[in-house]
């Protein structure tokens, strides 16, 4: 269990000390490491890690590839990630350490996206790719890791712990709440918060981020991986 959290032009957070404050919401998921990337002062990405299949430096986020085109911030564990490590390996890959979350990164800058449906694992994902100012919020094929956002045409806050968007006073989700009382669960998307978002298992939402305009634009929500029922 590990913590991610972070922001793309969020007014909320104009200081360190604001970071420093969220950073301590998501601290007890990770006490081993915590570290705080910023990009063009806009873009903000925030991880602390609890250290289990890698325990050295090199296991550290938020990572970045070794081409630097992609930024991962990851939460999870890939339960396949040595035979898709033998396989890039055989492709020429170097890798500096032995964490999955290593062997993912560089899995999806060789391959694209599309390996998330070979990728047996639990885990919720922020990735950034550089090149293309595009942001990318991932979840497992069952939503077993979590991970909420809220966003507008300016802005978007994400986290893994439902508790980081308390920061500021908040609308109960009327509908929510309802459906909780009535089946005594809250349905994807929804969450207990009006305007936060709980991404969908299995799904990539693709942002575009354009720091010069400060604007926010939601490109695509998609699923990655369905169930094939074979008899």
């Amino acid at each position: 269990m590990c913590g991610i959290t972070g922001f793309f032009n969020y007014p909320d957070f104009n200081n360190d000390k604001s970071i420093e404050k969220l950073t301590s919401v998501i601290k007890r998921r990770g006490p081993d490491d915590s570290k705080t990337l910023k990009i063009e002062k806009k873009l903000i990405l925030i991880f602390t890690r609890l250290s289990i299949v890698d325990l050295t430096k090199t296991g550290n986020q938020p990572m970045i590839s070794n081409s630097g085109r992609y930024i991962i911030l990851f939460n999870g564990e890939i339960y396949n990630h040595k035979d898709i490590k033998l396989n890039l390996k055989k492709d020429g890959i170097k890798f500096k350490g032995r964490s999955d979350t290593e062997v993912l990164l560089e899995a999806i800058d060789y391959y694209g996206l599309d390996i998330l449906k070979d990728v047996s694992g639990m885990f919720s994902i922020v990735l950034f790719d550089k090149v293309n100012s595009l942001l990318y919020l991932i979840n497992d094929r069952f939503g077993e890791k979590p991970l909420y956002f809220n966003y507008s045409n300016k802005t978007i806050f994400f986290s893994s712990d439902i508790k980081s968007f308390t920061f500021k006073k908040r609308k109960l989700n009327i509908n929510a709440l309802s459906n909780y009382f009535n089946n005594y669960v809250i349905s994807h998307p929804n969450t207990i918060w009006e305007g936060v978002s709980r991404i969908q298992p299995a799904h990539i939402i693709k942002f575009k981020l354009d720091f010069n305009n400060e604007n926010v634009e939601l490109i695509e929500n998609k699923k990655f991986w369905d169930f094939n029922l074979t008899n």
